[in-house]
């Protein structure tokens, strides 16, 4: 793609899992370049949000939404690897997350960086499935309403509430199976905003939230308990799944979440 007028800035969707999503910037037809690891930059590579393809197959939807730990495709695309492997033509993967999207509420504005978060959850995909019917839909999703109201001031008006966010959340469950539609909510990871000697302040009241939400949606079937796998012990994350900031899986985490997932999947959807 060729801009062929002054861009303003736009945030668009990546992927830190390069396996089945690339694109990279090129002029020339013989030469393949290599992706840089830049995962401490603001802006990844521009990719396309979705290929329409005309077929006559019929697979099972199954979108998969949240925030980052959704868009950045390391849990995705790991669950995609094994659904083509064991049932290939029999499942489509799509991913619409974006990261520092919240379930209930619309992206802060105070900070430019926050204005990227996009439109709540509940607000931007009903329109989508209705156009995609998904048979399954997997959401990571909630982490961004508990921790934005503690770093944004423009967030502090909407502090988070577990017993309303859980009211929402079975709200958008009975929609979906209206609608044809089976949801699978994952509970929240472990996180820690605190790194090396640091301390965040609120980090303790975070962790407290956070376990609260975790006992409230530990009663639904349609919850999946991803904080109850391997890749937590005592209400922290293992370092071997840790992407670096403590608060993302790396590539081994979002493929040991695939596996519970996949369970999950060819059983129930």
């Amino acid at each position: 793609m060729t801009a062929r007028r002054p861009q303003q800035y736009c945030d668009f969707l990546s992927t830190y899992d390069s396996s089945l999503t690339n694109a990279a910037f090129i002029r020339r037809y013989d030469w393949y370049p290599k992706l840089s690891q830049t995962f401490t930059a603001r802006h990844g590579w521009f990719c396309l949000r979705e290929v329409d393809l005309w077929t006559m197959a019929l697979p099972k939807v199954i979108e998969f939404t949240g925030d980052s730990l959704a868009e950045m495709g390391l849990i995705s695309a790991s669950l995609d690897y094994l659904l083509q492997a064991r049932y290939p033509g029999h499942y489509l993967v799509l991913n619409s997350g974006i990261a520092g999207n919240r379930f209930l509420q619309n992206a802060p504005q105070d900070e430019a960086i926050f204005q990227t978060f996009g439109e709540a959850l509940i607000t931007r995909l009903p329109n989508r499935l209705k156009k995609v019917k998904p048979k399954c839909v997997i959401c990571f999703a909630g982490i961004n309403d508990l921790l934005l109201p503690l770093i944004s001031s423009a967030a502090q008006q909407t502090q988070f509430d577990a017993k309303k966010f859980i009211e929402w959340v079975t709200r958008f469950e009975h929609d979906l199976r209206q609608a044809g539609s089976q949801l699978i909510f994952s509970d929240l990871l472990p996180f820690k905003l605190s790194h090396g000697q640091t301390t965040h302040p609120a980090d303790q009241r975070a962790q407290q939230q956070r376990i609260l939400l975790n006992r409230q949606l530990d009663q639904y079937n349609w919850t999946f308990q991803a904080s109850k796998t391997a890749i937590a012990q005592q209400q922290h994350f293992v370092p071997d799944y840790d992407l670096g900031d403590h608060l993302h899986v790396n590539k081994a985490g979002g493929q040991l979440l695939a596996r519970e997932l996949f369970k999950r999947i060819v059983t129930d959807c």
